[in-house]
């Protein structure tokens, strides 16, 4: 199966260069043809009058060093028809504007045999890009508004900070997580906020041992052990409660009906799991995977995990975006199954200890695990940092760094 996909991608890829290719050489030979030296789109605007975008667009198809990069760029037929129009005026031969026609033609003809739309063909080829990423931010950013508004709420960032340390018993370690919600904003008064979201499971999704979270701040005590963290939250202390789901899930919902920036608070939960999993590769884990699970439209999520130093030996850890991980997890569904995101997130070591934590995305961040660490009484400057950043995290997604678990050592 994997094999016929490639297959039919590489089919897709070449069809698509050969057109472009076609494109790019009639639009090259037009510009040759109008007076003056056109290399830029200021060059063409001078000498045909039309829109700076348009003109921008014809250029960068012209001279485009990859095909397949040009193609979002490709101008409607409608702005074709206007920039042959305005070549026609300026004497260009019919010859090369017939050939712009025709290869302008089999371009539309591409995109309706292939995606139907024009939308649907550049998310296709986006991927061929020069620059991927920046198309998927632009995408992810349209997502996060109209999310926002469906939804009822959004925050300025989501936080996802998980610590692990050698727990008292050999070979089992130990979690803690400060998770929750900074500049958070009910769009509508019946929207339902849920700042956090919790679960421990094994590889395959299942939860075959007791989990017992204990509050790192204990005044704020909860059913499921899952509570606000009071020195890091606005004031007055949000209304939080938590919510058993199936599946080993907890919930922690805010109260309220307040709307904008009246209802803006900072939600921050803090909870530690002891002898929450193995050290090592077992039967049902082979790898450690720390999950962020989005549930807020947010403009950046930060997920960090710290290790204590030497827990796993040298550790090069990778992110994935899921498609409803858990969930799917839970359901009995593999990691192959479990649908990736067309995302490109990338995970980053930033040295060791609190000071290296502080982003403008989380104030107060290095005094928070300060905070944790005195609470845990873990020694924080032994612990390796790493950052995985998103931008407009898709929203019911799981962002998931995992990295391979050592082998047991032999006795």
């Amino acid at each position: 199966m994997k094999k016929a996909a490639t297959e039919q991608s590489g089919a897709f890829e070449e069809e698509v260069g050969v057109v472009l290719g076609r494109l790019r050489g009639a639009l090259a030979e037009l510009l040759a043809a109008l007076p003056g030296n056109v290399s830029k789109g200021p060059d063409l605007r001078r000498v045909v009058k039309l829109d700076n975008k348009l003109c921008w667009k014809v250029v960068k198809v012209a001279t485009a060093g990859n095909p397949l990069a040009a193609a979002i760029h490709v101008p409607s037929p409608t702005n074709m028809k206007s920039l042959l129009k305005a070549a026609s005026a300026r004497k260009v031969p019919r010859d090369r504007r017939e050939a712009v026609a025709q290869a302008a033609a089999d371009f539309e003809k591409l995109v309706k045999d292939h995606a139907g739309d024009r939308a649907s063909f550049d998310s296709m080829v986006s991927a061929y890009g020069d620059d991927p990423a920046a198309i998927d931010l632009t995408h992810k950013r349209a997502a996060f508004r109209a999310n926002s508004h469906i939804c009822g709420m959004q925050a300025e960032t989501q936080l996802n900070c998980c610590f692990l340390h050698p727990a008292q018993d050999p070979g089992m370690l130990d979690i803690a997580t400060l998770r929750g919600g900074l500049n958070l904003r009910r769009m509508r008064p019946d929207a339902t906020w849920i700042v956090a979201e919790a679960r421990t499971a094994d590889n395959d999704g299942v939860v075959r041992r007791e989990i017992v979270r204990e509050p790192l701040d204990p005044s704020q005590e909860t059913t499921h052990g899952l509570a606000p963290l009071r020195a890091f939250c606005s004031e007055p202390l949000p209304r939080f409660s938590t919510v058993g789901g199936q599946g080993g899930f907890v919930l922690g919902e805010l109260a309220g009906n307040r709307v904008g920036n009246a209802s803006a608070i900072t939600c921050i939960t803090a909870d530690v799991i002891r002898n929450a999993a193995s050290c090592y590769q077992d039967e049902h884990n082979t790898h450690g995977e720390l999950v962020a699970g989005v549930h807020t439209p947010c403009h950046v999520l930060i997920h960090d995990v710290l290790i204590f130093k030497g827990m796993f030996g040298p550790i090069s850890p990778e992110v994935c975006v899921y498609d409803d991980y858990w969930r799917k997890m839970s359901r009995g569904a593999t990691v192959p199954e479990a649908v990736t995101l067309a995302t490109r997130e990338v995970v980053s070591c930033l040295g060791r200890g609190p000071s290296v934590l502080p982003t403008p995305d989380v104030p107060r961040y290095a005094e928070m695990a300060r905070y944790a660490f005195a609470r845990l009484g873990w020694d924080g400057e032994q612990f390796e940092v790493y950052r995985c950043r998103v931008e407009y995290p898709v929203m019911h997604s799981a962002v998931v760094v995992r990295f391979p678990l050592p082998k047991a050592p032999t006795i």
